[in-house]
Order: structure tokens, then sequence, then C-alpha cells
């Protein structure tokens, strides 16, 4: 690129234009000029807030023929799904830096949940885990320090957990629950999760079992 610099990480009207095949297949990006935020939301959120796609799903499978770090772990002790919200939460952009560059300078960054963006992601939970064999539901929260997003959050689970009699719920702490994927990931099924922690949820299953493992995020736009 020379000396040129980039402050852009696409086109403005690349994430507007609709996928001709159905799917939008994305690799890595990035570039030194380019920050990570502008990166992030010049493409990444372009794409799932612009296609409504509010559902990242994420299983872990814990694969034959490969060695895993999990001791006494054999192919289809691992396997589990991270629901993902994928356009709500941090990546709502809700915040600002006043008085930039002054001694004053603050900044502020609030995490906005919708009733109805809550909503159906717990939904799409629900109908995922009725499809698999255990249909067992855990929502994933931080509802003892973060009362008012994860109350409504909490509170949306249990209301609509009334409408699948036939899949059994538990509600976990967002530490508990990182803990859990280290500790007992065999007792794992489908996990809802806002965006923050699911993604590190998610991201750390990689880590944990280094290789032999299924991970594919798929965005699921709504109908």
């Amino acid at each position: 690129m020379g000396s040129r610099r980039l402050s852009r990480s696409t086109p403005s009207t690349s994430a507007h234009h609709p996928p001709s095949r159905g799917a939008i297949p994305i690799a890595p990006w990035a570039f030194p000029s380019v920050p990570d935020s502008v990166s992030l939301r010049g493409l990444r959120l372009a794409i799932c807030q612009g296609f409504d796609q509010y559902a990242n799903v994420r299983p872990s499978y814990l694969l034959p023929g490969v060695s895993g770090p999990l001791r006494g772990k054999t192919v289809g002790d691992v396997d589990f799904v991270v629901v993902r919200e994928n356009t709500e939460g941090e990546y709502s952009g809700a915040g600002g830096r006043p008085h930039r560059g002054s001694p004053l300078e603050g900044a502020v960054q609030t995490v906005v949940f919708t009733h109805a963006g809550v909503e159906r992601i717990m939904r799409f939970a629900f109908e995922l885990a009725r499809r698999r064999p255990r249909k067992w539901l855990a929502s994933v929260s931080k509802s003892n320090a973060q009362e008012h997003i994860f109350s409504m959050w909490d509170e949306i689970f249990d209301s609509i957990s009334l409408e699948y009699p036939d899949v059994s719920t538990e509600r976990v702490l967002v530490d508990a629950m990182a803990a859990r994927f280290v500790l007992h990931p065999e007792s794992l099924d489908v996990i809802v999760a806002p965006n923050h922690s699911s993604k590190g949820h998610s991201d750390g299953a990689q880590s944990l079992f280094k290789g032999p493992f299924r991970w594919r995020p798929i965005c699921s736009p709504t109908s």
C-alpha cells in the first residue's frame, strides 16, 4: 500500500448489498492504519446489523481422531452450542467521549437491550434446544451486578420457558459459566448469552480444545 493511509475497512456501500448466494463468507481482516473499532463497525457490524443477523450460533464438538487437552474426554462427551445475541448489547454503540483531547476527557459506553431483541434470541435458543436430544438450555447473565439489563434478560428467559415445558432450563452467572466451560464442558448443551460474555465463552472454547472441535459461527437473520 506504500505510504497510503487507510481509514475505512470497506467501501461505505459494501455492507448494503444483499448476498447473491444467501450467505456471506468472511475471513479475518485487519490493516495497521485502520483502528479495530473502525474495522468492526465498518464491516462486521454493518453486516450483522444491516441484515439483522441477530443470532450468532457457535457449536463446539469434540472430534474423533484428535486428542484434546481435557483429560478423560472422548468423542461425544463435549457437544454444546453457544447462541450469541449479535446486534444489541455492546454492539449498540450508545455512548461517546466528551471533552475529547482535554484533561476533562471522559468516556461512556452504554449496553442497550430491547425487549424485542432479547425475546427473539431466547426463542431462537429454545427452538434449537428443543431440536437437540438433551433438550437443555442455560441462560447466562450478570444480574447480580448489572441489575437493570440482566434482570430484564432473566425475566424474559423465565417467561418464555413456560412455553417450552419440554426444555429443561437453568440460569447461570457469567463467571460461574466460565468455570464450567473448563471444569465440566460435558454438562453443557445449548447456552444463550448476551454479546460480550458469549463471545468470550465461545472463543475460549477454541483455546480449550486447541483444534479438535467444530466451531462454525452462523448468523441467522430474521424472516
